[in-house]
């Protein structure tokens, strides 16, 4: 028997709260801009529904090891409203933090500080064990529990027993779905070992990853014989709770604009505060913020302070402090402990010395501190994994670590203000100096860097040391001089040159060479001449390249990379290009599509890329190319294929981007059979997910906002694990500010075109949303979008799809596969939400915010905790392959092949 242990983590989790006040940059979205969000503008400190009993300083902040802030408080006065009402229990120690039930122990801080827009809105907990024992003829037992006040976000529940199933059951509908089956093939085993593994003997694991306000279980027993002689395991079902966490909110409101209509019970009492409407409850509610530049508690008058208030100490507190984790240096202002950093935001924690674990927080590890550029080494940890346990077999993962480097600055403060607080300005050093930092999105903050001349950590006292020019190499052919910050050179003294070995003025040694003159005249001629047409070729072929780089906007692009700090964009030469695809070797050939050709290549620094020669460019691309790809440069998201950088010396601009290797979701559909796993219902759902998530990331929250304009199966790559990258932005725009764009010519891929973008040349997000509608019945039906062999509505999938729908023919059109692994009404579902974003009319179609958010919700019930069982049949068909099976994965070169006009890689955007 198999079983899903953990179900598929595959979102990265926001950053927490101090990483995202050290990274000003990815904060500086204005917030009138969002969504959902409200200002307030209040700078009276009186607010009646604030506690009096807080201000007399007489409340406890407290309970032994941790600590909590309003509105959470202990005693009568000291709490918002009971919801937040806490006990400590002094009885034991350390004393025991609870929350107003009375059972929920706290077991970590619970933390209400804001930095911009990020804080914390969860805390871990303990959650009472449960035993239920086992009666005579007794089959079913039932077992629930409510969250105390606040949603449930996450849970892990270990269940110990024997021969039992366990099943979750729908509070609104009383539908239930067995999550996993308890075995005990020997009778005396105990306890402890079935708790080691927990695989299904004797223990099973179950996984919550949504937000619940409750949960409710049934165990139907399946014992079939009588034991004279067991283990006492037999006697009961235990339920115990591995992990919570519980989120919470303020839910006298549901939403800010509600809230903030009642200013006594209006919760963000600070001025410099914001608030938020709460999507991460399972009820409508509100949280508040500190806006961008400020930090500290919203939820107390005065809470929110600027950042020179924040308590940044240009000195260290402490003596000794350790300044390295294994090989990975931590200069100041960071630091290792209390005292050691300029504040408690630069912080870090050394885990490991030996294996040189640095951690960040729980999900982020550093790998590096860059003091002089401004940058830190990002590891994301490697817990977020999907994984699957066989009782007779080890663990399988599938997932992989993704790394990143990350800037920071000092403070949220311009130079000049910074200077006026001479204590918590952080440029100590003689020989330093102040440096802005800029972001696309604006100033962020400033940071130090020692003056020309003078190297070292600009951060302490003395820091800035002299460079002796005169050590390197290149720095002075005669005699060097080194001076503070600079040095002087001159020239060797007459009958002297430069020994650049020996690194001083020798004698000159005289030769006396003896040519015939007709020989050397006529070999200087021959030499003249063939240098003199050798460098007018090359001064014509620079003057060429020259020409393709401005006219493609190179100039502009290269004042933008300037202007950028820690940019990872780079300006390939052609050469470059050349040498890392063997001079664009037909073997490297990945793909040949419409727009171009695509070749794999490998960069000096081994690093394996996809290299994309479009075949045309016009007269507006030429203009906006090199800001464009700027731009879809800084696109950060997993899902979203990462552009390199660009080659803009040939008359059709080059594109860099990472290279993937197992194909596109196309070849995964439609390739050959008997060439790879048979891919199950769950991973479509998964593929469809984060291909959807991608999407909305470019439509909501890239900056500006990206329309893709070329949505397909062939324009979604398939990692190693099934991840998902979205690629090919040779159809993108950037979106408008009306939301609504004018194209001189219709692209796309016909079959995914939206009819409305065909017939008014109107390009919007909503295109997108109708062709990935195509893509969803992709995996639905195994089908390609046009089958021009087939007969009338059928050349059509989307016409033959709702043809089908409007007359409840959806079982004839489904992929036979999907409808034996997974309930038909969830399926049906999906197809209802395919069937929304071909709506005719774009403004009836949903925003790919709104398809992830029902993808996401499809896979928790399809995954977890309402997941189907795997059968052992079903399982052997995934690890080994199935003939079957419409969905394979063909490796032949590594890329899928051009049939059927589908291509790869990012084109030059329009």
């Amino acid at each position: 028997m198999i079983q899903k242990t953990a179900s598929s983590l595959v979102e990265m989790r926001l950053f927490n709260l101090h990483f995202y006040v050290l990274l000003f940059m990815f904060t500086a979205i204005p917030m009138e801009q969002a969504s959902g969000v409200l200002t307030s503008q209040d700078s009276n400190n009186t607010h009646p529904d604030y506690p009096s009993a807080m201000l007399t300083g007489y409340c406890p902040s407290r309970c032994g090891n941790l600590t909590f802030d309003y509105p959470f408080g202990i005693g009568s006065g000291c709490y918002r409203d009971p919801n937040f009402s806490l006990t400590c229990d002094n009885t034991v120690q350390p004393p025991r933090l609870y929350l107003q039930d009375t059972t929920t122990e706290v077991i970590d801080d619970i933390d209400a500080s804001s930095y911009g827009r990020t804080s914390f809105m969860n805390f871990s907990v303990q959650i009472p064990s449960l035993s239920i024992p086992i009666r005579q003829g007794v089959v079913v037992y039932d077992m629930s529990w409510k969250a105390p006040t606040f949603t449930l976000d996450h849970a892990v529940l270990n269940i110990t027993g024997c021969d039992f199933d366990t099943h979750w059951v729908d509070q609104d509908t009383s539908t239930t779905w067995k999550l996993c089956t308890v075995t005990c093939s020997d009778a005396r085993i105990t306890d402890m070992v079935a708790r080691q593994n927990c695989n299904g003997t004797g223990c099973c694991s179950i996984e919550f990853d949504t937000y619940l306000s409750a949960i409710q279980l049934k165990f139907v027993v399946n014992r079939s014989r009588e034991l004279t002689e067991h283990s006492v395991l037999w006697d009961s079902i235990n339920v115990n709770y591995a992990s919570a966490s519980i989120s919470w909110s303020i839910m006298d409101q549901p939403t800010c604009a509600t809230a903030l209509d009642n200013a006594t019970t209006y919760a963000c009492v600070s001025s410099n505060s914001t608030c938020y409407d709460s999507h991460f409850a399972s009820y409508p509610s509100y949280h508040c913020g500190c806006e961008d530049g400020y930090g500290g508690n919203p939820y107390m008058p005065n809470g929110c302070s600027h950042d020179k208030e924040s308590g940044y100490n240009s000195i260290e507190q402490k003596e000794n402090c350790s300044r390295q984790c294994g090989n990975i240096a931590v200069p100041f202002p960071f630091g290792l402990e209390e005292g050691c950093s300029a504040s408690k935001l630069l912080q870090i924690e050394c885990i490991n010395s030996t294996s040189s674990t640095l951690q960040f927080d729980d999900e982020h590890q550093v790998t590096h501190i860059d003091i002089n550029d401004g940058v830190v080494g990002i590891m994301y940890t490697p817990q977020q994994m999907f994984r699957v346990d066989a009782s007779k077999e080890p663990g399988l993962y599938i997932g992989s670590l993704v790394s990143s480097s990350v800037q920071w600055v000092v403070a949220n403060l311009t130079c000049q203000e910074a200077q006026q607080n001479s204590s918590g300005y952080g440029c100590v050093s003689y020989n330093s100096y102040c440096l802005g930092v800029n972001s696309t999105d604006g100033y962020i903050g400033y940071r130090c860097n020692c003056m020309s001349g003078f190297e070292g950590n600009p951060y302490i006292r003395n820091g800035c040391q002299d460079i002796d020019e005169c050590l390197r190499p290149s720095s002075c052919y005669g005699i060097c001089q080194n001076l503070m910050g600079t040095y002087s050179c001159t020239r060797c003294p007459s009958k002297t040159q430069f020994d650049p070995v020996k690194r001083r003025c020798t004698p000159i040694k005289e030769f006396n060479i003896v040519l015939p003159g007709v020989s050397v005249a006529v070999v200087t001629l021959v030499l003249t001449l063939s240098c003199a047409y050798l460098i007018r070729q090359k001064r014509s072929l620079d003057a060429v390249k020259k020409r393709y780089f401005k006219q493609h906007g190179g100039l502009l692009l290269l004042e933008e990379l300037k202007s950028k700090q820690g940019l990872s964009f780079t300006l390939f030469t052609k050469a470059e290009l050349e040498e890392a695809s063997d001079n664009f070797n037909e073997r490297n050939v990945l793909g040949k599509g419409g727009n171009g050709t695509v070749y794999k290549g490998t960069l000096k620094d081994n690093r394996s890329v996809a290299i994309k020669k479009c075949k045309m460019i016009s007269e507006r691309q030429e203009k906006e190319f090199g800001k464009e790809m700027l731009i879809l440069s800084q696109i950060n998201h997993r899902n979203v294929v990462k552009l390199y950088g660009c080659c803009l010396e040939v008359e059709v601009p080059m594109l860099v981007y990472e290279f993937i290797p197992n194909g596109t979701l196309y070849q995964l559909i439609h390739g050959r059979l008997n060439h790879g796993p048979r891919v199950s219902f769950a991973t479509r759902l998964k593929i469809a997910h984060e291909a959807a998530e991608a999407l909305s990331y470019l439509h909501s929250w890239a900056s500006p906002p990206i329309i893709h304009g070329d949505v397909k199966s062939a324009n979604i790559l398939i990692d190693d694990d099934y991840t998902v990258k979205v690629s090919d932005f040779g159809a993108s725009t950037l979106a408008p500010t009306d939301e609504a764009q004018f194209v001189t010519f219709v692209q796309g891929t016909y079959g995914y075109l939206d009819p409305e973008y065909m017939q008014t040349s109107k390009l919007t997000s909503k295109s997108d949303v109708y062709s990935f509608g195509v893509v969803i019945l992709e995996l639905l039906t195994c089908r390609k979008a046009t089958n021009l062999q087939a007969i009338n509505e059928e050349i059509n999938l989307s016409a033959h799809f709702l043809l089908a729908f409007s007359e409840n023919r959806l079982g004839e059109i489904l992929d036979e596969q999907i409808k034996g692994e997974e309930s038909i009404e969830l399926i049906e579902q999906v197809a209802e939400l395919a069937r929304r974003c071909l709506e005719m009319a774009s403004e009836r179609r949903p925003s790919m915010r709104e398809v992830a958010d029902e993808l996401g919700r499809f896979r928790n019930l399809s995954q977890h905790p309402w997941g189907q069982e795997t059968s052992e049949e079903e399982l052997r068909a995934l690890l080994v392959g199935s003939p079957n099976a419409c969905f394979e994965i063909e490796l032949s070169n590594g890329y899928v092949s051009m049939n059927d006009s589908a291509y790869l890689g990012i084109q030059s955007p329009r």
